[in-house]
């Protein structure tokens, strides 16, 4: 049975946490410590953010009854645990959105068919500008140092100010060769790698991330993918994208770490496809070396 603390974590700071004590042998105390040391970086903050988090039980098959690429797992919570869910999501919705009453057991079960239907999902959800939904079910093969990044990625999502901004989406989409969807995931899981390099997890980092994106581009091209190097929603790799802007004095790495890149629509203004830099970015990022285990940048792109 997973329980639930009944009472909001750190409310004074716009965050309130669900969490089953059981999930990776975590304690509540160590994920409101990422959340507080997460959030203390940030410029500004001005959104309530909830956080789910609940485990999964094992795979069952690719896919599910939800219109999202989440596969389906064993459902392990009982039907007490998914009721405190629905119900603090209810108390939730009601506090922070102005969702009419007639609408809101709607809206509702769009979330809770993932909690119910055992979808293994690592998610953000935008519901407003000021209201965030981070919801993360944790399978039994997700190991403790992902599941803590994780946590801290999908909370920088929500600390991403502009994403539910509407000018800034109607820039997005009606611009065909924006690079906001690998900015967005990028910043995300650069921050998440460094943070939790700080927070002492092993295996991140800024080394381990190139490893990762090297490892993920090796696969694309073995796949014989038409443009292994395309930037997209793989946040790995855009994450080594951000990084390589950093190097190259592109981008201020402290604008990252405090969130303000999402401030004001700068991933379309100042980043879009007018700033010519990020055309050697996309060229280049993939252009990683290995020696004795540690990964960085071929020396001639960054210097």
């Amino acid at each position: 049975m997973a329980n639930f603390s009944q009472d909001p974590v750190s409310a004074q700071n716009k965050f309130e946490l669900y969490y089953p004590f059981d999930v990776k042998e975590v304690l509540q105390t160590e994920i409101e410590n990422i959340y507080n040391t997460s959030a203390a970086k940030m410029n500004s903050r001005n959104a309530e953010i909830l956080t789910i988090v609940y485990p999964i039980g094992d795979f069952i098959s690719d896919g599910g009854d939800w219109d999202a690429g989440f596969s389906t797992f064993e459902t392990v919570l009982d039907a007490s645990a998914i009721a405190a869910i629905r119900t603090k999501l209810t108390e939730w919705f009601t506090t922070n959105t102005d969702i009419p009453n007639a609408f809101l057991s709607e809206i509702v079960e769009e979330y809770m068919v993932y909690v119910e239907g055992g979808a293994d999902l690592s998610s953000h959800f935008g519901v407003t500008e000021s209201a965030r939904l981070v919801m993360i079910a944790a399978p039994p093969s997700m190991g403790v140092v992902d599941f803590k990044k994780v946590i801290i990625h999908e909370l920088y999502h929500a600390f991403q100010q502009d994403l539910e901004s509407d000018s800034c989406r109607d820039l997005e989409e009606a611009n065909s060769d924006s690079n906001s969807k690998w900015l967005i995931e990028g910043a995300a899981e650069y921050f998440a790698q460094t943070h939790a390099e700080d927070l002492g997890f092993t295996g991140t980092g800024r080394s381990a991330l190139l490893e990762t994106a090297l490892g993920d581009y090796n696969e694309q091209v073995s796949d014989g993918a038409d443009s292994p190097a395309l930037l997209g929603a793989n946040a790995t790799t855009a994450a080594a994208a951000m990084y390589l802007m950093v190097l190259k004095g592109y981008i201020q790495e402290s604008v990252i770490f405090d969130g303000s890149l999402f401030y004001n629509c700068a991933r379309e203004n100042e980043y879009g496809p007018s700033n010519t830099n990020l055309q050697f970015i996309k060229d280049n990022w993939f252009k990683i070396n290995a020696d004795n285990g540690t990964y960085s940048f071929q020396s001639e792109i960054v210097n």
